[in-house]
């Protein structure tokens, strides 16, 4: 959902959202969410993705524009899709593939980029 406040933090209004297109079409290969929040400026949800067999491990951005308010039918649907500008997509950022189990942790921490500072 998008929620909305005023500048005291009231909530103001609230918008239902999802994903422009189903989650197994960005992401074939992903089965598990295994963790996911917003990066620290709000500029991107970011969520760690595994395979069925815990072998292939994602770490994903996904821009807000990408989460659309909830159609009402497929119309609907496909105008939202339409709209959405083409250089809006998913960001694989980090991808790990292993012979064995991947063990999920809790140690990513996405620090803020300025850009122009070296």
């Amino acid at each position: 959902a998008e929620i909305k406040t005023h500048c005291h933090g009231k909530i103001v209004s609230t918008e239902e959202k999802e994903l422009v297109l189903p989650f197994s079409t960005l992401f074939p290969t992903a089965e598990y969410i295994t963790r996911a929040g917003w990066t620290q400026d709000g500029k991107y949800a970011w969520a760690i993705l595994l395979d069925r067999s815990q072998q292939r491990l994602q770490l994903v951005l996904l821009p807000p524009a990408l989460f659309i308010p909830v159609p009402e039918n497929e119309e609907q649907r496909l105008e939202f899709a339409k709209a959405l500008p083409e250089n809006v997509q998913p960001f694989i950022i980090y991808e790990e593939v292993s012979d064995l189990w991947i063990n999920v942790h809790d140690l990513f921490y996405p620090f803020l980029q300025e850009i122009g500072r070296a």
